[in-house]
C-alpha cells in the first residue's frame, strides 16, 4: 500500500503532483538512488516510483546512471537529478559586490562572474546591471533550459511582498520591491530571499544527516551582520520574513543610533565595515601601524596581511569585534539553543583560527558549562560561497515543489 494515498479531500492529480515532489527532493538530498531504495524511502510501491520515473527521464528531469550498489548486495541502476539540461540563476546581493552563477538542480557550478556595487549607486543601476549579467549568461548556454532564478539580499527582506526594509550602508535600497524590478527579466520565475537565510539552507543541505544540523545558527560575519537559524530541521523565519536578523539586536541600550532606527545594535560594533573603519580612525589618530602605508585606502588583503602578520594594532582591533560577534552569539543561544553555531563571510576569513579562538574563549566564560559542553562552534567549511549556494538552492526547492510549472514537458 502507498504511503501516500490519496486522502479524502485530495484528488488523483494532486496526489500524483505530491508523489513527484516527494520523490523529486528524495533525490535532490539523497543523490543517486535505485528504484527499490526510493521505494523503501517514501512508502510508495514500486510500480508508482517506475512511472514517475519514467516521466522524469522522458522529460530529461532525471537520468539514469549506471549500475550501483543495491539493497541485499543486488546491483540496480542509479537515478540522479539532471543538472546539465535544466538549469537555474543564482544571484547574491552584498554591499560591495553582485555575484551571478549559472547552477545545476544538483548544484554544480557551471559558470559565475560578479561586478562591483558602489556605496552611492542606486538600487535601479544594480538591478539593470544585474539583469545584462543575466541574460548574458542565458544567451551563453543555448544548450541548457534556465527554469527559475534565486536571489539573496542583504538586511531585512519582507517575504509578502518581495520588499527590503533597508540596507546598511548601500544608498537608495530602502523600500525596493525587487520582485517589479526583476520582472523584465522576461518569463523566467523570480525568488528572492535573505542571505543569512540562504547560508543556512546550504549548510543545511550539504550536511544531509549529519549530528548536529537539525538545530544550528549560520552566523554571516561580513559587511554585515545576519543569522539563518534552523529548528528541528526546518528554517526559523517569522511572521514576516526578517527572524534571525542578530545585528539589530541592541547590546547597549544608550549606544549609537543605527541605521534600523534602534540603538546600540551588534552591528554597530561588529562587521567588516566598523572594522575598517575603526582601523582608519586609528591610522588618523598616529597609531603606528603597518598599514600607514595604505592609510586611506585600506584594502581587506593589506587588513588582512597586517593582522596575520602580527601587527598589534590590527590584531587588536579585529580581536574586539570577535569579542563583540561571541555576544551576539551568545545571545542566539540563549534564545534558541542550537547545537552548532557556523560563522561564515569576511570576517571569517580574514584570521580564520584568532576568530574562531576569540569566539569560542569569550562565548565558553559567558554561557553555563552543561550549554557549552553540548554545542559546536565552528567556522564554515564549504568550498563554495553558501550565500550564492543558497540562492541557487532558493530556485531549486520551488522547481523541486511543482515540477509541472517549470518544465513544460511534464506530465501533469
Amino acid at each position: 500500500m502507498d504511503a501516500a494515498r490519496p486522502h479524502n479531500g485530495i484528488n488523483q492529480t494532486l496526489q500524483q503532483q505530491l508523489n513527484l515532489s516527494l520523490i523529486l527532493r528524495m533525490l535532490w538530498k539523497e543523490g543517486t538512488c535505485s528504484r527499490a531504495t526510493l521505494s523503501r524511502l517514501s512508502g510508495l510501491q514500486r510500480p508508482t516510483i517506475s512511472n514517475i520515473i519514467r516521466d522524469c527521464i522522458q522529460c530529461g528531469l532525471v537520468v539514469e546512471q549506471g549500475l550501483m550498489e543495491g539493497e541485499k548486495g543486488r546491483r540496480s541502476i542509479g537515478i540522479a537529478i539532471n543538472g546539465d539540461r535544466y538549469r537555474v540563476i543564482a544571484v547574491k546581493v552584498s554591499r560591495r559586490v553582485c555575484s551571478v552563477m549559472l547552477m545545476g538542480l544538483s548544484g554544480e557550478c557551471y559558470e559565475k562572474e560578479c561586478f562591483p556595487i558602489t556605496q552611492q549607486e542606486d538600487a535601479t543601476i544594480t538591478i539593470a546591471n544585474l539583469r545584462t549579467h543575466i541574460a548574458q549568461i542565458i544567451a551563453r548556454n543555448p544548450q541548457c533550459q534556465v527554469l527559475a532564478v534565486g536571489m539573496t539580499v542583504p538586511g531585512p527582506f519582507k517575504r509578502e511582498n518581495e520588499e527590503i526594509i533597508f540596507v546598511t550602508n548601500l544608498v537608495g535600497w530602502e523600500g525596493v520591491h525587487l520582485m517589479k524590478e526583476l520582472k523584465k527579466l522576461g518569463n523566467i520565475p523570480v525568488f528572492v530571499g535573505n542571505d543569512a537565510n540562504a547560508a543556512a539552507s546550504a549548510c543545511l543541505w550539504k550536511s544531509g544527516n549529519q549530528p548536529g544540523t537539525a538545530d544550528l545558527v549560520y552566523i554571516i560575519a561580513g559587511y554585515g551582520i545576519g543569522s539563518g537559524i534552523v529548528s528541528h530541521g526546518r528554517l526559523l523565519t517569522g511572521s514576516l520574513g526578517i527572524a534571525g536578523e542578530i545585528g539589530h539586536t541592541s547590546i547597549c541600550y544608550d549606544g549609537p543610533k543605527c541605521e534600523c532606527g534602534n540603538r546600540g545594535c551588534l552591528e554597530c560594533y561588529c562587521s567588516a565595515l566598523v572594522l575598517e573603519r575603526n582601523l582608519q580612525s586609528r591610522l588618523n589618530a598616529g597609531e603606528s601601524s603597518v598599514l600607514e602605508a595604505v592609510s586611506g585606502h585600506l584594502t581587506w588583503e593589506a587588513i588582512q596581511a597586517a593582522i596575520r602578520g602580527g601587527d598589534e594594532m590590527a590584531t587588536r582591533e579585529f580581536v574586539q569585534v570577535c569579542r563583540y560577534l561571541a555576544v551576539g552569539i551568545v545571545n542566539l543561544i540563549n534564545q534558541y539553543n542550537p547545537s552548532k553555531v557556523v560563522v561564515g563571510d569576511l570576517l571569517a576569513q580574514l584570521a580564520p583560527d584568532l576568530l574562531l579562538d576569540t569566539v569560542r574563549t569569550h562565548v565558553c566564560s559567558l554561557v553555563r558549562p552543561s550549554i557549552w559542553e553540548n554545542l559546536t562552534i565552528e567556522l564554515d567549511s564549504m568550498e563554495e560561497d553558501p550565500i550564492l549556494l543558497g540562492a541557487g538552492l532558493l530556485a531549486v526547492e520551488q522547481v523541486l515543489e511543482r515540477p509541472a510549472a517549470f518544465i513544460p514537458d511534464m506530465p501533469r
